[in-house]
């Protein structure tokens, strides 16, 4: 849908419907929201969930510094200072909006990281599929894009698997032959990984099969933020995690709490030691899932949220306050 037709819906909808506050998750609809706000003075919730215009550029989608670039950037720089409340999805998301933008929209900065229903993530790890019994199952979910790291995965993997029996469940929404000529071109064979596709109400079945979760990420600003939903899931499901460095909060988690490993291309016999070390710790699949539980609940997410939908609605002039996390 295009900016013109966003706008169009988005004035006629506030024409027929008493809405109080527009609660606003895509950098498209930007546009819509500014013209709303002067147009009818609704309330604002600015909610972008990741670093828009940053993950352009470092996909190679956008170049700074040219028209398109530009117009994005007004409009964030807009919707940042015209919104009654924005939403940062982990501390260093929080900590980059306050320094960047400063005091005008510091103090209306509040924090709700990306969560997960964790009542759907119990597994019950006395039961094991044949298909996966007896090996180190890792699991992947998600794409193949070059920031996805897929390469080094492999790598990571085919060096677990010359230690220890292993098996690499790819669990993804995007060309799944291409992904699978990439394993089969490392020298893998049908034996040793799986690529699927899973409807999203039947991840928690898969990752619940699996004994580790994996997030290799390419660093970049954007992903220095990010708070990545993939990681949330595997601590739900009581999966240590292998990520690198640098991903916003998880780096910080996996060392506080020792529920993974932080991936290091130069040391990855010493990955793979750590790595089998901490599954054969007993409980380590309760500690994983006892920081999803402390982190990453989603009741507590939507808590945070009725609070900021509650300040909004309460404040007039001034601007409402958060500090909570």
């Amino acid at each position: 849908m295009n900016n013109a037709m966003v706008i169009f819906f988005t004035l006629a909808l506030l024409l027929v419907k008493k809405i109080d506050i527009l609660h606003i998750r895509r950098y498209d609809a930007n546009f819509a929201a500014l013209i709303a706000k002067k147009i009818f003075g609704k309330k604002l919730i600015f909610d972008p969930r990741g670093l828009f215009i940053e993950e352009k550029i470092s996909s190679g989608s956008w170049q700074r510094n040219r028209f398109r670039f530009w117009i994005y950037k007004h409009l964030e720089n807009s919707i940042l200072k015209q919104s009654d409340a924005v939403i940062a999805f982990s501390r260093p998301h929080r900590k980059y909006l306050q320094s960047t933008y400063g005091q005008k929209i510091s103090k209306k900065v509040a924090l709700i990281p990306n969560c997960v229903d964790l009542d759907k993530f119990k597994c019950k790890r006395k039961y094991r599929d044949d298909h996966f019994a007896e090996k180190i199952t890792l699991v992947y979910i998600g794409g193949a894009s070059y920031w996805h790291m897929v390469d080094e995965m492999i790598d990571f993997f085919k060096e677990l698997k010359r230690i220890v029996p292993s098996f690499f469940l790819y669990i993804t929404y995007e060309d799944q032959r291409a992904i699978k000529k990439k394993f089969s071109e490392s020298g893998l064979g049908p034996d040793d990984f799986t690529v699927m596709g899973v409807p999203p109400s039947e991840i928690p079945k898969y990752l619940c099969h699996a004994d580790v979760g994996m997030a290799l990420i390419a660093p970049s600003l954007a992903k220095k933020m990010c708070a990545p939903i993939k990681f949330v899931e595997y601590l739900a499901a009581g999966l240590p995690v292998v990520i690198n460095p640098g991903l916003g909060e998880t780096e910080e988690i996996v060392k506080k709490y020792r529920v993974g490993v932080l991936y290091d291309l130069k040391m990855m016999k010493t990955n793979i030691e750590k790595l089998i070390s901490l599954l054969g710790e007993s409980g380590i699949h309760q500690r994983c899932r006892s920081v999803a539980e402390k982190h990453f609940a989603l009741d507590e997410a939507v808590n945070r949220l009725t609070e900021v939908y509650d300040k909004v609605l309460q404040s007039g002039k001034e601007r409402a306050t958060f500090c909570k996390g």
